[in-house]
């Protein structure tokens, strides 16, 4: 079984349209409206989700999923690190210690890296795949743009990274 929460309509829209007839799937507007039968879910992955929450809303929202996971189940999270200009549709953006300090003492981490590194080599290679000019669609430059991004952006540290992926147990 699959569920998902988005408070965006159309998100959830986008999300039935692709599900359709799936009987697997199950979606909701808020993580109250989840069907308890459902409950306890093994999983709950947060990707790209903390930013956009208000901080003084995110500790009941972390609540809330600690309810809805399984006693051991595990809690992925990825989010914008701090090393990026904030969007002006987010929030916040994270360190790793101000994702521990929101989730609490309710989560253990288990692992976490830094993905999507930042700097010259980054701008160059966006620019040079989507610009003002053109977009590039050639299958062997983007095949050639995907290699450059996997050897040298791909991962990054936690002074590079622009975002931070984060696996906790509950």
């Amino acid at each position: 079984e699959i569920i998902g929460v988005d408070i965006s309509e159309r998100a959830l829209c986008f999300a039935r349209a692709f599900a359709w007839g799936d009987s697997r799937v199950h979606l909701f507007q808020s993580i109250d409206e989840i069907d308890r039968s459902l409950l306890p879910v093994d999983a709950v992955v947060a990707m790209e989700v903390f930013e956009h929450i208000p901080p003084s809303e995110l500790s009941t929202i972390i609540e809330r999923l600690h309810t809805v996971l399984h006693s051991n189940g595990i809690l992925l999270v990825t989010c914008p690190t701090t090393n990026i200009p904030q969007n002006p549709k987010h929030y916040q953006h994270f360190s790793l210690d101000a994702l521990l300090a929101s989730l609490g003492a309710g989560f253990e981490l288990l692992g976490h890296c830094y993905i999507h590194r930042v700097g010259l080599v980054e701008t160059m290679l966006r620019r040079l795949v989507i610009n003002r000019f053109f977009v590039a669609n050639s299958q062997a430059w983007l095949k050639l743009a995907s290699a450059i991004y996997r050897k040298f952006l791909m991962n990054a540290t936690e002074r590079t990274g622009a975002h931070l992926v984060a696996v906790f147990k509950r």
